[in-house]
């Protein structure tokens, strides 16, 4: 029993002489020459407790620890192995506590990872900011989007009542569904909704707005085939419906209901006289697509209503006309809108496509064959 506490002892003693030394060698072998045969300071101190006091009470043995300390790091940041921004004033005077230098670097490691948590909080921040201030814009763009919208349909709107009052009508007639094709039917669906582009147009610019009827919508305004495929068009781009069609009126009476008969004039490219809009009157044009496969529908249409029929003055300005007679609907209203407003065919003839005063190719080869010859 004896024996073993002697070797207890033994042990404690040679474990307190090999600290005691190895704290001395730390201090002899230390990369600071003024650590040398030094005990260590623990900053802050009742003296120094920040850089300021630091430069004011500090010793120039201390001074120069601390410039020390700065080209440790300057060269660890040279060569790579630390990447952050330079210590803050406390931070400093708690890394002059530190004796080795493997302590010095995994405290500027520390440092560096609470640099990096705080670049990362001020990045979430940034972002968070950004956010915001692009969900700001987006409801300012949503708010002064619809005010143009609602003060544009309103002005729209206006318009196309002061042109009830004010300009000559234009009549589309739509009683020919039964005789044309499906996809005939599309084509004429797809001008009419053009149509009410041409409409916000005109009520937006100083000319007249136009005044648009459609009238024979028939058997009813929900049935017609042309109204039904219309409206299905206008919800599929997100609009109100016909309810939207900047038109002065959808009606299934006929024109004859709607005005006097010597009122009336039929437009038709298969009529002989031309058309004069302050001699004639009230225009009325067919619902039909200007490829359809039948002749004299709008002819016909007149000729049984016994309404008087005339043509447009294209002829009168241009010395060729290639393509078809029958004119979309969209031109001929265009068309007729500016034959009313000037009174000059030559003004009138911008309505249309430039398509049809150029030569076609298959016509332009064939020129050039005959001129070979």
């Amino acid at each position: 029993m004896w024996s073993i506490q002697l070797l207890q002892r033994t042990f404690r003693l040679s474990c307190r002489v090999n600290y005691q030394r190895r704290q001395q060698w730390m201090r002899t072998f230390s990369s600071s020459p003024c650590l040398l045969n030094k005990s260590p300071t623990h900053y802050p101190t009742d003296k120094i407790k920040n850089m300021q006091d630091f430069e004011e009470f500090a010793s120039p043995e201390e001074k120069k620890h601390l410039e020390i300390l700065k080209a440790e790091f300057m060269t660890l940041c040279r060569e790579g192995v630390l990447d952050m921004a330079e210590p803050t004033d406390e931070q400093w005077l708690l890394h002059m506590n530190l004796e080795s230098s493997n302590a010095r670097r995994q405290h500027f490691r520390r440092i560096q990872k609470k640099q990096y948590r705080n670049i990362k909080k001020e990045e979430k921040k940034n972002e968070q900011k950004d956010q915001a201030e692009v969900v700001r814009t987006y409801e300012a763009d949503i708010f002064f989007k619809k005010l143009y919208n609602f003060t544009r349909k309103f002005l729209i709107q206006s318009r196309v009542a002061q042109a009830m009052i004010l300009e000559d009508p234009i009549l589309i007639d739509l009683g020919f569904a039964d005789a044309l094709t499906y996809s005939e039917i599309s084509l004429v669906v797809k001008q009419l909704y053009d149509l009410a582009g041409y409409i916000n147009a005109s009520a937006l610019d100083p000319t007249p707005t136009l005044n648009v009827i459609f009238c024979n919508a028939k058997p009813s305004v929900q049935e017609n085939k042309f109204l039904g495929l219309l409206q299905s068009r206008f919800e599929k781009n997100l609009e109100e419906g016909l309810d939207s069609m900047p038109v002065s009126l959808i009606t299934e009476k006929s024109y004859l209901e709607l005005f006097p008969r010597d009122d009336l004039v039929y437009l038709t490219p298969d009529a002989h006289k031309y058309y004069h809009p302050s001699e004639d009157g009230i225009p009325i044009i067919g619902a039909i697509v200007d490829k359809t496969t039948q002749d004299k529908l709008t002819h016909t249409r007149a000729f049984e209503d016994q309404v008087k029929m005339r043509k447009l003055p294209i002829d009168l300005t241009v010395n060729k006309f290639y393509g078809s007679k029958r004119l979309p609907i969209t031109h001929a209203v265009d068309y007729v809108s500016k034959l009313q407003f000037t009174g000059d065919p030559h003004q009138a003839i911008t309505a249309l496509a430039p398509r049809n005063f150029k030569v076609p190719v298959e016509k332009a080869k064939n020129v050039k064959k005959y001129t070979q010859y």
